[in-house]
């Protein structure tokens, strides 16, 4: 079965490189967008089993804004990958249940690490 990646950022290079480095790893079905309300249509149109999540986005809202509308109909995992390790905001994220937060810069192996772990996880 081939699993939906929706990739949420606003950088475009990151955005694309993110996917280039899944569709290396066999994830081939991987959308991209840049705001939380993009994100927040498409995960409800799509239902995606995993969304890599930035946390600053263009746009009026963040991405844990998004995460936490998204939560209210899905429980798809969400990775979060961020530049910002502020405390408060960890915190958020931790409080999302079904979420996980990386550090930018990320190393490719990393996210992939923590992706074969979500989709290995049959609870999560």
């Amino acid at each position: 079965m081939t699993k939906k990646i929706l990739i949420v950022e606003d950088e475009v290079i990151i955005a694309m490189e993110y996917r280039m480095d899944l569709a290396m790893s066999g994830y081939m079905d991987v959308s991209i967008v840049s705001t939380a309300s993009e994100a927040i249509n498409r995960a409800d149109r799509d239902k995606p089993d995993l969304i890599i999540m930035d946390i600053k986005l263009k746009g009026d809202f963040s991405g844990i804004y998004a995460a936490t509308q998204i939560r209210k109909k899905s429980n798809v995992p969400i990775l979060f990958i961020t530049g910002t390790s502020d405390a408060n905001v960890v915190e958020q994220v931790k409080a999302l249940k079904y979420s996980i937060i990386l550090l930018k810069p990320t190393r490719t192996k990393d996210m992939l690490v923590e992706i074969k772990k979500i989709f290995n996880l049959s609870n999560f």
